[in-house]
């Protein structure tokens, strides 16, 4: 069941990302941030309310709760600071930061099968975000753009690492009503440190109707997702989630016109052949 739940999620955030995409607002990381603190509050956290949580488990699951939330403030700063189109490409090997990390932490084993698929995709998701443009400038500024995307791979593996460990504290309805509350302390914290980020009034609001629904949905993706790290291996949940590169690419193709490149098109077909093998085994 973790796989559909995982699968499902991707089909959200990639989605998503294309409305995010097609509205093309200009909010700051902190605006991002306040947009998705208010559908955690206003959507999410009311519906598994509704839906039921265990008030027993919130304090062992609360800690973790939050420092998810917390990382998870981060990553609209990390996609901000560095070349996105090469930030992106180093990010997208997150899946492999969280298969060590559940090795280490969770001592979650794999079939040679399950980790030959794992690899499979990872380098497919990499061919997928490899920029179409790479010059020599690129690598000679490494310092500009290589940390963020090694920070942001390492911050998603050790997000996914502490979904896992919170949701065997506690089911994954009260994990994520726990971590939907938590944005509200961790957003305190941003604006404690970025002072200039919010400032919200200079960013544009206008025409930003699409891009407040591709954030809707990226957050709300957040409720399979947790539901598929705690039911089935870390390593592979985090694989899975990777399809929603996938899947932004081909909405892409059809909704905004974007040309894939020989290169994506291998991508494609490598995380595909990785995530059937996966679901079958």
């Amino acid at each position: 069941m973790w796989f559909y739940y995982a699968l499902f999620s991707a089909i959200l955030w990639g989605v998503g990302q294309i409305f995010v995409k097609k509205g093309n607002a200009s909010f700051t990381p902190f605006g991002d941030n306040v947009i998705a603190t208010i559908i955690q509050l206003l959507i999410v956290a009311p519906f598994l309310l509704i839906v039921g949580i265990k008030i027993k488990s919130i304090p062992s699951a609360l800690p973790y709760a939050f420092a998810v939330a917390v990382l998870y403030m981060t990553y609209y700063y990390v996609i901000s600071k560095g070349q996105i189109s090469l930030t992106a490409t180093v990010l997208s090997g997150y899946p492999l930061v969280t298969l060590i990390l559940s090795y280490i932490f969770l001592h979650e084993t794999l079939t040679f099968i399950q980790v030959a698929a794992v690899l499979v995709i990872i380098a497919g998701v990499v061919l997928i975000a490899y920029p179409s443009k790479l010059s020599k400038t690129h690598f000679l500024h490494l310092s500009e753009w290589l940390p963020w995307g090694i920070g942001g791979a390492i911050m998603v593996g050790v997000v996914q690492l502490l979904t896992k460990i919170g949701t065997t504290h506690a089911d994954a309805n009260t994990f994520t009503f726990l971590m939907g509350l938590s944005y509200v302390p961790a957003l305190l914290i941003c604006a404690l440190f970025d002072k200039k980020g919010r400032n919200i009034k200079g960013m544009k609001w206008n025409s930003s109707f699409l891009s407040l629904i591709g954030v809707a949905m990226i957050e709300l993706q957040l409720i399979p997702l947790n539901a598929a790290f705690a039911a089935g291996p870390a390593s592979l949940v985090s694989t899975i989630s990777t399809l929603n590169s996938v899947i932004m690419i081909v909405l892409a193709v059809k909704f905004l016109k974007e040309k894939i490149a020989p290169i994506q098109y291998i991508g494609i077909a490598l995380t595909i052949i990785g995530a059937v093998i996966i679901g079958g085994v």
